[in-house]
């Protein structure tokens, strides 16, 4: 499964170590942990964009994940699928002072 999203990515921004990916089976529920077929790492929106096209495709289930707090079992993947670590889109895009509004990416 790695090489449909390394074209996208690069295999720097891919993990699947199993070692590595068990930092992504649970969070803060009591639901079972699950580990993820792989961890996506993207920093762009049109990274995440491909990320979405592909998995639409090949008809594999996404979890979103940044802080991987959640007491509800959502960053939790589902058997099979991939875990998209939004942490490293941690940028400030627009601040609209005179309208109090600050657009923030997700991590």
């Amino acid at each position: 499964m790695r090489e449909l999203f390394s074209g996208i990515l690069g295999n720097d921004k891919i993990v699947s170590d199993p070692a590595a990916l068990s930092a992504y089976d649970d969070d803060y529920s009591e639901a079972e942990r699950v580990t993820p077929a792989l961890a996506l790492l993207p920093e762009t929106v049109e990274e995440v964009q491909g990320i979405v096209r592909v998995a639409n495709d090949r008809r594999i289930a996404l979890t979103a994940r940044v802080a991987g707090t959640n007491v509800a079992g959502l960053a939790i993947p589902a058997p099979g699928g991939v875990v998209v670590d939004l942490r490293r889109m941690n940028r400030i895009v627009a601040v609209h002072a005179e309208d109090m509004v600050a657009v923030i990416e997700p991590g």
